[in-house]
This record gives structure tokens, sequence and C-alpha cells, in this order.
């Protein structure tokens, strides 16, 4: 993706949020079953394609974000915030949360006033070291 040339993306219409795996899939393809039970909490990535971006406006971003999550500290259901990563070559950035769900953490975002182009479920595969 690395080309030199800055990424330009037009908002999109509607935010596109990926779509986790059901916990325990529907006896038939046609049931619709109802989700009842308490969802833990899962790693999500709000991707933003952020022409200019520079390490100042994620501090401002990182303000932004903080005093938003915080309006959920102590709900179960709440988001946390777990920082950025800028690509600044292609001028990306990836905002990590965790969160109950995609459409929780869309609500976090937009109220921080997060540039997402979309919000997708990340599995982080931590280093394990072998000597």
């Amino acid at each position: 993706m690395a080309t030199g040339q800055p990424i330009l993306a037009a908002p999109s219409p509607s935010v596109r949020v990926g779509h986790p795996t059901p916990s325990h899939p529907s006896k038939s393809s046609g049931d619709a079953v109802a989700d009842t039970k308490r969802r833990t909490p899962a790693e999500y990535v709000a991707e933003c394609f952020w022409p200019g971006v520079t390490k100042a406006d994620l501090v401002k971003l990182d303000a932004r974000v903080h005093a938003s999550v915080d309006r959920t500290r102590g709900v179960p259901d709440g988001v946390r915030y777990l920082g950025a990563l800028l690509l600044p070559t292609d001028e990306v950035v990836f905002c990590f949360f965790d969160g109950p769900s995609a459409r929780a953490v869309e609500v976090a975002a937009r109220r921080a006033k997060i540039p997402f182009e979309r919000i997708l479920q990340a599995i982080r595969i931590p280093s394990v070291r072998r000597d």
C-alpha cells in the first residue's frame, strides 16, 4: 500500500462494520436467535484514511477519544480505548478498542469525531519468544 502518494478516500455514505462470528449458530439458517447473554469484550480497530495527519493530530484525537469512552466507564457494555497506530507514509491511522460490539465502538468513535472508514473486529496475536 506504500505508494508514496497520498491516500484520498471519499467518505462512505454508510459505515461498514465488520461482522463478528456468532458465538453460537442458529439451529437452522432461517432462525433468528436473540442474544440475551452478556458478551465478552472483543478488540476492534477503527481504520482511518487521513490525508495530512500528523502526530499532533493524534495527540488531540487521543484526548477526544478518552473523553468519549470515559462516558462509558463502569458501564457493563462500556468501550475501552487502547491507543492508535499512525502509518505516516500511507496517511493511515488505526485506533484500537475493546468493546462489547462493533456498534458500541462505532458510537464512541463518532462521538470522538474519529474520521474512520470502517470498524473491524481484530484478533491480536501476542509474540511468543522462541530461543
